[in-house]
């Protein structure tokens, strides 16, 4: 039976995903840190939901399935945006916390409490900040995105033992209801066409990532594991 677990449920690209697989016969259990937040015709889809804060490790550590999963997705990633010397230790911890560690503890728990089927295949999203050029003010976000691409290469190696596959896909901009209201910033028409002509394709829609998730979910990448699919736009060719 396919069982999906994903993380962060209630993110904009994970209700995307959710509504793009609605008519697929799964069953879904979701862990979010709070459930009012998705959508009632989501809900609907989901059996069952794990409440937990990603920053808080120590409650996560508690996380317990009765199921087994063929399919999982991590798409947490928040994004502190500071110069380097203004940041704080707890910018540090959370950042690192919910993008990073959190990934990692959920992942050791898994496959400790054996609740991966064989040939499961895990996604994690990172992000294009992790792998080419620098942006000044977020320097926490691309370095935690740089480890989850460690990870996955690293990790795959030792799942394959399992025949578990596990990928990273590193998105380009994309354009969710947080990302021009950052700092209470709404981008004007000028700025965001600023940011569209960095992209040879424009910026990327809440469902530019749902086939590529689809795809390494499913069996047609069988023979696919630790790899970074870019999916940007063009934006790194640039």
């Amino acid at each position: 039976m396919n069982r999906m677990l994903i993380i962060a449920a209630s993110s904009d690209l994970s209700i995307s995903y959710l509504e793009s697989i609605k008519n697929d016969k799964l069953d879904i259990d979701v862990i979010v840190r709070d459930s009012s937040r998705i959508p009632e015709n989501i809900l609907s889809m989901i059996d069952e939901i794990h409440e937990f804060d990603l920053n808080d490790l120590e409650s996560l550590n508690r996380f317990i399935s009765t199921s087994k999963y063929s399919q999982i997705i991590f798409f947490q990633g928040i994004d502190i945006i500071k110069p380097f010397q203004h940041f704080n230790i707890n910018d540090l911890s959370q950042t690192f916390n919910v993008n990073v560690l959190s990934i990692i503890l959920l992942l050791n728990i898994l496959i400790a409490k054996k609740y991966l089927h064989k040939e499961a295949s895990i996604v994690i999203i990172s992000s294009i900040s992790g792998i080419t050029k620098g942006t000044p003010g977020h320097v926490l976000y691309s370095s935690s995105k740089a480890a989850l691409i460690g990870l996955v290469k690293s990790l795959s190696l030792e799942l394959s033992r399992r025949s578990i596959r596990i990928n990273c896909i590193s998105p380009g901009l994309i354009q969710t209801e947080s990302l021009f209201a950052k700092n209470n910033h709404i981008l004007s028409n000028e700025e965001k066409l600023a940011y569209d002509s960095k992209y040879p394709l424009g910026l990327g829609k809440l469902d530019s990532l749902n086939g590529t998730i689809k795809f390494l979910l499913g069996t047609s990448s069988k023979w696919i594991t630790g790899q970074n699919l870019i999916v940007d736009g063009g934006n790194s060719n640039i």
